[in-house]
């Protein structure tokens, strides 16, 4: 029993006294993470999205928070706004990871004369303590600060007020 105890605190990385209090901790975050599957699992498409888009000054904006969506799967649901967002339209999405945040934004090839991905990213970030860039259709950016999006949000829709 004391080889198998000890066995099992090294598989753990825990002291043979501490065993119990370790698996609870783990069975805590199994069930954590299982929450956080089933959550991501529910598949958000571009068509979903695109039914919160408003009207601002000719332009149709989307700007939308995922919960729990990874960066990478954040890049495919904006493949999906963006084949279905064709002209006037510009589409910022943000995401939240290990407490850090993620942004996309895309401007449709129309658009590039009164903006453009790269520059409205710069401004979009900062509320978020971040910086990014990219190519004139679409920009990522990252930032430090999860409670900054939705003002960024804001200073989106005010420069494409303006």
């Amino acid at each position: 029993q004391r080889a198998e105890a000890a066995a099992l605190a090294g598989l753990l990385k825990s002291k043979p006294g501490q065993l119990a209090e370790r698996v609870q901790t783990l069975q805590t975050e199994v069930k954590k993470m299982r929450k956080a599957s089933e959550k991501a699992a529910a598949p958000v498409t571009g068509a979903d999205l695109l039914r919160r888009a408003e009207e601002v000054n000719g332009v149709r904006l989307l700007a939308a928070r995922l919960e729990n969506v990874p960066v990478k799967a954040l890049r495919e649901i904006m493949d999906d706004v963006r084949s279905r967002l064709s002209s006037a339209g510009v589409a910022c999405l943000a995401t939240v990871e290990d407490g850090k945040v993620g942004l996309l934004l895309y401007v449709s090839k129309d658009l590039h004369g009164r903006f453009t991905a790269p520059a409205l990213i710069k401004e979009v970030a900062a509320p978020c303590g971040g910086a990014g860039g990219g190519r004139p259709d679409l920009a990522q950016a990252g930032g430090t600060r999860p409670e900054g999006i939705d003002e960024a949000f804001a200073v989106l829709k005010t420069l494409i007020e303006k």
